[in-house]
């Protein structure tokens, strides 16, 4: 097992392209989160997201062949995760969840008011909201930047775009969401994972 864990992503790749479920389901561990926290902020319900990251992982599992580099799973992940969060929207319109997290969020075990906590949620629901009113493509590019985390270089890698068109997107997304939050904007802005997912989101 320790085997396993300590074992880099591009071997992996390479041991799940052979059968090896063990090897696929660790790398299900390391990338299930970030997964996990694309499908959440882009789709905004918890049960939904879930959803699509078991698929995003069922797909990946199905094509791991297709992978031109192993070593870069994490960003073909997150493209997989990505195309199934529009076949999601294809098939249904989004729904919000009010028991969503906010993107920004106080440190573990810090205690608040509660016309703190209040204020708190409030926040959370408007840039949820806000969120979800911004047009899919710059809500993608937020999202990728913000909970995956991943640089320009590789969400332009990620939804095959220039690095340009990516800066472009996420700059517009800021300007709208700037303008639909009001000033308290960048105070709202912060990383923060989601929350956990109620099973596992690997394949079935």
């Amino acid at each position: 097992m320790s085997d396993v864990v300590n074992s880099s992503t591009a071997d992996l790749v390479h041991r799940g392209r052979m059968g090896d479920k063990g090897a696929f389901g660790q790398l299900v561990e390391r990338y299930q989160e970030e997964a996990y926290g694309i499908a959440y902020y882009h789709l905004g319900h918890r049960e939904d997201a879930l959803d699509v990251a078991q698929q995003a992982f069922l797909a990946a599992y199905l094509h791991l062949d297709s992978l031109t580099d192993p070593a870069r799973f994490g960003g073909w992940l997150a493209r997989i995760v990505a195309n199934e969060c529009l076949r999601w929207h294809r098939r249904r319109r989004p729904t919000l969840s009010l028991d969503a997290p906010a993107l920004g969020d106080l440190q573990d075990g810090q205690a608040v008011s509660p016309e703190h906590a209040a204020e708190h949620g409030e926040l959370h629901r408007d840039l949820t909201r806000a969120l979800l009113a911004l047009p899919r493509p710059q809500r993608l590019a937020l999202t990728l930047y913000y909970v995956a985390a991943l640089r320009y270089r590789q969400i332009a890698e990620t939804v095959e775009l220039p690095i340009s068109t990516v800066k472009g997107r996420i700059q517009e997304g800021r300007k709208r969401l700037r303008r639909i939050l009001g000033p308290t904007y960048e105070r709202r802005l912060t990383p923060r994972n989601p929350p956990p997912p109620t099973g596992n989101p690997g394949p079935q």
